[in-house]
Order: structure tokens, then sequence, then C-alpha cells
């Protein structure tokens, strides 16, 4: 309409000011629409986009539909925009929208399947399950016979959470390419998803087999989603895949690797002797892998290793390496099961074959310091050991281990009561590797013979530096004995508790057993509320496990679980107490403690071995082949 047309029959002046006052307040009110609409109009899709966008993370869906719907009317193909479309739809509750969108663009586009799934999706959300199952198994009646089109399908169902759809698409997949191996990374990663683990094993293993450079990635996976609960289901699977491809390589070296990080180490030596044979590696896997249980405490497995390796012959490479490494690992789990002198004589006489079969002092000389130490401890053979050591430091060889056997030289010396002797001997290897591992150990044993000496304060101002010690064993040691320490020093007005018990310990490491046990005794007379009971009745306990009283021991051990079951030796008890009834015999009694270990003591240092002595009792060990 012409301006003219607006102000005709407008006969006063003071109407003809009414009306042009009106026109002006009308015109300033619609230009800002005018530039609203016009804004909008001229917005160039990217801004529309953000802007949508913006709304929905601001949660104002209803806005971002509303842009977003603008926008997808002059740009059906923008797919971001249908997605945040359809998504704001959802978070509305709005389905039917949502349904009648992918009904639309799936006519426009009818190759892409994504409508498809999202109309089947949307009728689901509708309780409209009838139709939408219908709608999912047209989708599968086209399913294609590509390959990168199967996994579109696949993912477009991931996207909208619809897995067991993006699994059954791989598996129907994989028969119509009649490759039964075409998708098993990617079934083994749903499988992970919707924690179906047997499946995902099983899918991993075949991958592995056909891409063996993917070991580092499958490793990880399972690392990750594989439970101690798991054990047995994924050894069965693992035995499955190594039955069904008995010449494969990678599959024995995951295992192994499996069964290391479970310490498992009897599994571990199955699968690594076959390598070894199989790749004729003359032993040295197994040796590596020996010492690795013995480092994990399971010594019964390297021992087995060894013996495997010594009964190959000379002719092995490492068969003098397994001699040798056969006594310390020997060494190390008689001292775990309190043995009696017996198999400690035997242990001495089969050191005495192998150092008489060496001929270099540095490997003669760790291994008189081993025999020295039995002869001393085990035997009460104090004055032989000590002249083996003296004889040993004499002669020939590499100076760190002579400064080793004057560590084992001096701890003679302190039994025998030549105090003087032994700090001077701990002062000259702590003078010559001040920076050394063995320096720092010099040092502990300095502070615990000061500890025997009742020089508490010394002792503990040294133990203390030594917490921060560059091992963890040299830094546990010195933990616990500073803990001990700190508990019972100034305790009472009297340091006596503290004194008699530090005398009764060396006592004890004199293998004078019947006078350190009196003097136990007495202490738990004394000293009814002391908080040194847990550590009287747990040395107790191990001075009687040692001379065979092992129903006294049992007692001993009893007591101290049932008066001090949160003290720092409660687990210590109660797994050499399992030990105790596994050695006589009660296996479901053992297998018990060691359950209540496990289970009551997670994070115990103990947990790794009371695994495995659980399931070697349960039998699991017997289903290896």
């Amino acid at each position: 309409m012409s301006a003219s047309l607006v102000f005709s029959g407008v006969s006063s002046p003071r109407a003809k000011v009414d009306v042009a006052c009106a026109f002006l307040f009308g015109f300033c009110i619609a230009l800002p629409l005018l530039a609203i609409t016009s804004a909008r109009a001229q917005q160039d899709p990217k801004t529309q986009m953000q802007l949508g966008i913006n709304y929905f993370q601001q949660e104002e869906f209803d806005k971002a539909a509303e842009t977003l719907e603008q926008l997808l009317k002059t740009n059906p193909g923008e797919r971001n925009a249908y997605n945040y479309l359809y998504a704001a739809y959802s978070r509305l509750g709005d389905f039917k929208r949502a349904e009648n969108m992918a009904v639309y663009l799936s006519k426009k586009f009818p190759e892409d399947i994504q409508f498809e799934i999202d109309q089947a999706v949307s009728l689901r959300q509708q309780n409209k399950e009838t139709k939408a199952l219908s709608v999912f198994e047209e989708i599968f009646k086209k399913l294609p016979f590509d390959r990168n089109r199967l996994l579109t399908y696949a993912f477009c169902f991931q996207i909208r959470a619809e897995n067991d759809y993006a699994i059954r698409v791989y598996e129907q997949g994989a028969r119509q390419l009649n490759n039964p191996a075409a998708f098993t990374l990617e079934l083994a990663e749903l499988y992970r998803a919707t924690g179906q683990k047997s499946r995902m094993v099983v899918n991993y293993l075949e991958y592995l087999v056909k891409n063996p450079q993917q070991m580092g990635h499958i490793q990880k996976q399972l690392q990750s989603n594989i439970d101690a609960e798991d054990f047995e289901m994924f050894r069965e699977k693992l035995m499955a895949a190594l039955q069904k491809y008995p010449d494969d390589l990678q599959l024995p070296e995951l295992a192994i690797w499996y069964f290391v990080q479970q310490k498992d180490f009897s599994l571990a030596f199955v699968q690594a002797r076959a390598i070894d044979n199989r790749k004729k590696e003359g032993g040295s896997r197994l040796l590596a892998l020996a010492a690795t249980a013995t480092e994990n405490r399971d010594y019964a497995a390297a021992d087995d290793i060894y013996r495997y390796l010594i009964e190959a012959g000379p002719a092995q490479p490492v068969w003098f390496d397994a001699r040798i490494n056969r006594l310390e690992n020997s060494q190390l789990m008689l001292e775990r099961d309190r043995a009696g002198r017996e198999l400690w004589a035997q242990l001495a006489e089969q050191y005495r074959l192998v150092i008489a079969d060496v001929r270099h002092p540095n490997l003669s000389l760790p291994l008189k310091k081993g025999l020295a130490h039995i002869l001393a401890y085990e035997l009460g053979r104090f004055e032989e050991g000590i002249q083996l050591l003296e004889e040993a430091i004499a002669g020939p060889g590499d100076a760190r281990r002579r400064a080793e056997a004057k560590l084992e030289l001096a701890d003679l010396f302190l039994l025998t009561d030549e105090l003087w002797e032994a700090q001077l001997l701990y002062g000259q290897v702590d003078k010559d590797y001040i920076e050394d591992v063995i320096g720092q150990e010099a040092r502990l044993r300095n502070a615990r013979l000061s500890y025997y000496r009742f020089d508490f304060e010394w002792s503990q101002a040294q133990l203390d530096i030594l917490k921060a010690g560059t091992t963890h064993k040299i830094a546990n040691d010195a933990m616990e004995l500073s803990l001990l320490i700190a508990d019972n020093f100034n305790l009472d007005t009297s340091q006596v508790p503290l004194m008699n018990f530090a005398r009764a310990e060396l006592m004890m490491k004199r293998q004078q057993y019947d006078s350190a046990l009196r003097a136990f005794d007495v202490m738990l007379i004394e000293l009814p509320d002391h908080s040194l009971r847990d550590e009287v009745w747990f040395r107790k306990a191990s001075i009687q496990e040692k001379t065979g009283d092992l129903s006294g021991a049992r007692q001993s051990y009893e007591v101290l679980l049932k008066d001090h079951p949160k003290d720092i030796l409660a687990d210590d008890a109660l797994i050499a107490l399992a030990g105790l009834s596994e050695r006589e015999g009660k296996s479901e009694e053992a297998l018990s403690l060691y359950q209540k270990l496990l289970e009551e003591y997670p994070d115990s240092l103990f947990t790794v071995d009371a695994r495995r002595r659980f399931r070697n009792l349960r039998g699991d060990a017997l289903k290896v082949d």
C-alpha cells in the first residue's frame, strides 16, 4: 500500500498529526523485526549450525530444534545438523518427530542406513516394539556383501547404542563374505563393551593368530579387561586356541606373558618349554623364567624349571647357571618352609658338589657365602662357616663379591658374640661402598647390631635414613625395625620390655631356642597389655615351628590372629598357619586360610603367594594339559 493511500480520508490537522505519529511508532517497531527476519534469512548454514549447537549445549532444546529444522529444510544433507536435531528431539521426548524426520530422510537418501536405524530406534522409544523389530529385520534382509559397507552398518548401530545389532551385522556379514575372521577385532571390541568376556577372548585370540604384529594391542586389552576371577575362563579358551593352532608361535608367547602376569609360573613353564624346544633356544628363556619365579617366591615352580634344565645335561648352554641358581632357590624355599636339619644338610652337600666344579673365584665366592650361611644358621656349625668365609675373602676374586662375603662374616661374628669384629666389618663395607646398595645394606646391619646392644636412639636414627633406601627390601626392613623401636621405646617409663625383646631376638638368631622361648614366655606373663605381644607370639611360633613343635606353633599363630587381627603381623601369621596346615596334609583347612588372607588382607605382600598356593591345592595345576 502506498503512503498516499495510508493517509487518505484524514481532514483535520490534529488528526493528520496523530496518524503520522502512529505511523512512525509502527515503523519503529517494525524495523527491528524486519532486521531479525532478514538476518535469519541471510544467515549462512555454518552460522545457523553453530547457533543450533549453542542452544543444544545450553540445554535450550526447543530453540535448538527450531533452528536446526530451518537449516535442514534448506540443507537436508547436513548430517551434523541431523544428529543434533535427532538428539534434541530425544531430549524433548518427542520421539514421533524424530521418527518422521528419519522416515523422510530415509526416502530422500535410501543408501544411508542411519535413517532406517533411527526410525526403528524411535519406534522402540515409543513402545512400538513390533514395528521397530520389523524395520530392523528389513535392514538385515538387505545387508551388503561389501566389507567397508558392513563396517558402516555396524557403526551406525553402535552410535545408537544398539550393540547387539552391531554384533549381528559382523556375524552375519562374516558368513556372507565366507570369511570367519573378517571382523574378529571388531567383534572382540563389541563383546568387551557388552561384557561378553568369553567371546571377547576367543576373538582376540583369533585376531592374534592372523595378525601376530598386534601382540602389544592384545596384551593391553587383556590386561585391562581380564580380572583374577576370569583366570579359569581365559585359561580354557587359550588352551583351546593352542590345540586349534598347534603351529602358531604367538599364542604360546601370549600364554607365557599372561601366566607370568598372573604369577602362575607352572603354567608359564609348560608354554615356555614348548617354545624353547621349537625355537632351539638352549634354555635361556627358561632360565629367565625360573629367576622371575624365584623373585615372586614361587620356589616350587622355579625348582621344576631348574631341574628340567639340569636334567638336559652339560650340553645345555645354561646347565651350569641352572645348577647355581637352583641352590639359591632351594635355600629360599627351605627358609620359607622352616625345613629341618636333614634337608639343610642335603642342600649343604649339593653346594659342596657345585663348588668343586667351579673354576672361577667370582662364581665360587657367592657359593661359599651361601654354604657358610647354611653351616652356621641351619646346622649350628659356626666355626666352620667362619673359616670358609675367611678363606674366601683372603683368596682371589672381585672386590664387591668379597665385600658381600664380609657382610656374611660380620653376621657370623654377631652370632658368636664378637660384636667388635662385626661392627668393624660392617663399617669397612659401608665406607668402601658409601653410595652403593651394598653400603646401605652394611649400614642396615650395623643399625640392627646397635639395636641388639640396646642403643635404640642411634639405631633408629640410622634406620630413619635408610627408610628411603634404594631397594625395596632395605627400605622395608629399615621401616619394620624403626616402627618396632618407635612403638616400644619410651612407651613406658622403663626400656626394659624392648631390651628383653631385643635380647630374646638375638638368642633366637644365635639358635639358642630354649633360652629365647623362656624369655618370650616371661614377657607374655609380665606384659599382659604391651604392644610387643603380637611380635612375641610371632617369634615364639617361628621357633616352635623350626624346632618341630608344630602343635605349639599352631596355637601361637592362632592366639596372635585372635588377639591381634588388625596388627601388622596378622597376615604373616595367617600365611604361616596356612603353610603349616598344608605341610601337615590338611588341605581343606589350608584352602580356607589362604582364602581368608585373600579376602581379609587384600593389600598383603603375601596375596600373590596365597593365590598361587590356593590354586595348587584346588587342583588348577592338574588341568594344564
